[in-house]
């Protein structure tokens, strides 16, 4: 895992700031970036944490944040983006069961890539792949 040190020796390529450990995405669009000859807006895609644990994938710490974040928006009532709800635990273990959660979030050939606007970490993706593979538990 990462340590706040080498997560602070962060640089610039292309607009993304990456941890010298495991690429970062990009910083909320509200952030800016101060350089010595101006700012640098953010790109448009995800945010994700330079200290994420693959070995931390309980449902109500880790993966509910992380659908709340990335998939609600666009899956919840009233707003049922492909005819998908993923704003419960029941309806994500629907999508869990039936192979599409995973193949989606892995941008699996033959699923629709979700998130839209950009795919999940690494380190986000092996977390609900050992969720799923330790019983998909409401825990």
């Amino acid at each position: 895992m990462p340590t706040i040190a080498n997560c602070m020796k962060f640089f610039l390529r292309m607009e993304k700031i990456e941890c010298l450990h495991r690429p970062m995405h990009l910083l909320p669009r509200h952030k800016r970036i101060p350089l010595k000859f101006g700012l640098i807006k953010a790109p448009k895609t995800r945010q994700t944490n330079c200290f994420c644990d693959e070995n931390q994938f309980g449902y109500a710490a880790i993966i509910q944040p992380l659908v709340n974040r990335n998939c609600v928006g666009c899956h919840k009532p009233g707003s049922l983006g492909g005819n998908i709800d993923l704003s419960t635990y029941s309806a994500v273990k629907v999508q869990v069961d039936n192979g599409k959660f995973l193949g989606s979030v892995t941008h699996t050939s033959g699923y629709v890539a979700m998130p839209q606007g950009g795919k999940l970490s690494d380190c986000e993706i092996t977390q609900i792949t050992n969720w799923i593979n330790a019983g998909a538990l409401n825990n």
